[in-house]
């Protein structure tokens, strides 16, 4: 069983506390995905000039092709962000997290027309099995689609095909620079790609408490653990990486149990026990 399965479901489950932060600061969500993209580039900079890494780092912003690719990589973080933020404006979150949590289906179709990775029923199965369980996890028999939420749902359906798209370009620019720089280029393009959008509510990131707040974030969400994610997409297939990535619910069910006592249903139990089995059906060594 290759490391790079625990990397990848490691990281998803620390990004499992996005929920609890952005209802415990009471910042503007993209204000807050900004910061953390800002403060995260800033160390990663600083972490990669210390390590010896500033050629490197340099070098990125050389060649045109490369700063193209970089910023592209950025404009489909920050849709990926900002359309996921603005989907809960409109439709309720049941709606808005099956939407955005079909990107792990698109990622296994997109997958191997672009990275020309190989499909497995295994893959297949455990996919259908986690869409099942996210169902159930969301109270899926409560989702409902009518004239109102549909553009929520539209928002949903656009931050999971972006963050399909950031999830493959991740694993194909993965085998061509280091974990640091790709992770710093992004964030670097994606806070840049922000600014405009968040320009008049900066201030807000001032207040008492909160600038510590965001930069622990930004180092720890925007900086290491994104790192530790493209390292586990050089050994994961994007679509398994994919597939992995609905334990990230779960992590945030389990937060809000603990620290704001959101209740636990049987069906959502029962839903979190499917995407676990699939996860380990997923990643088990072939017999």
């Amino acid at each position: 069983m290759y490391p790079g399965y625990f990397k990848i479901i490691f990281a998803v489950l620390i990004w499992s506390s996005w929920g609890i932060i952005i209802h415990r600061l009471k910042l503007p969500p993209a204000l807050i995905s900004f910061s953390a993209n800002m403060f995260g580039w800033i160390f990663l900079a600083f972490l990669g000039f210390g390590l010896g890494k500033g050629e490197e780092i340099r070098s990125g912003f050389r060649e045109i092709k490369t700063i193209g690719l970089f910023l592209l990589l950025g404009v489909f973080v920050s849709l990926n962000n900002v359309l996921y933020f603005q989907a809960f404006l409109y439709t309720t979150v049941a709606n808005s997290v099956f939407s955005h949590y079909l990107a792990p289906v698109l990622i296994f179709i997109l997958g191997p027309l672009i990275l020309r990775e190989k499909l497995e029923g295994r893959a297949f199965f455990s996919l259908s099995l986690s869409v099942l369980g996210l169902y159930l996890v969301i109270n899926g028999p409560g989702l409902k689609i009518t004239a109102h939420d549909l553009t929520g749902i539209s928002l949903g359906l656009g931050s999971a095909l972006f963050y399909a798209l950031v999830v493959i370009m991740f694993r194909k620019l993965s085998h061509r620079y280091s974990p640091l720089s790709l992770n710093l280029f992004a964030n670097l393009a994606s806070s840049l790609l922000l600014l405009p959008l968040v320009a008049g509510q900066i201030h807000l990131i001032f207040e008492p408490g909160k600038i510590i707040a965001l930069i622990i974030i930004g180092i720890i969400l925007s900086g290491f653990i994104p790192m530790l994610y493209i390292s586990g997409l050089k050994e994961v297939p994007a679509h398994h990486a994919g597939i992995l990535s609905y334990m990230e619910p779960i992590g945030g069910i389990l937060l809000a149990f603990f620290l704001l006592s959101e209740p636990i249903g049987k069906n959502t139990v029962f839903g979190a026990a499917l995407i676990l089995g699939a996860g380990y059906y997923l990643i088990r060594p072939k017999k």
